[in-house]
């Protein structure tokens, strides 16, 4: 087996070093410790502008059926915050529903 050349091992130990030193940061710019933390903040009818004072900008958005397997679907827009971590990634997927408004209905947390 030949062996890896220096560079490129100290390469890989800085880059481990440093996803050791810096958490993964989301495009709202707060790690995922900051996140769980302003997330107690979250409310059921908060409104999107509430909601983004709170965590800033998603990672991105869509527009989905939720309830599709119940007798009350209902249009959903879908915000996404994911982190990606040394060993397991995160996402914060909150919901939203519309009424006059598109409002907060309900957010979860996962690992993936």
């Amino acid at each position: 087996m030949r062996a890896l050349p220096v560079n490129v091992l100290m390469l890989a130990t800085a880059i481990a070093t440093l996803a050791c030193v810096h958490p993964p940061v989301a495009k709202n710019g707060m790690t995922v410790e900051q996140a769980q933390h302003a997330s107690l903040l979250l409310a059921p009818g908060m409104t999107r502008k509430q909601v983004l004072e709170v965590l800033g900008e998603p990672t991105d958005a869509e527009s989905t059926t939720a309830g599709s397997s119940t007798d009350h679907p209902w249009q959903a827009l879908v915000w996404n915050y994911r982190w990606q971590g040394a060993t397991k990634d995160k996402r914060l997927i909150l919901y939203f529903a519309e009424g006059t408004q598109w409002r907060l209905n309900n957010w979860t947390w996962v690992d993936f």
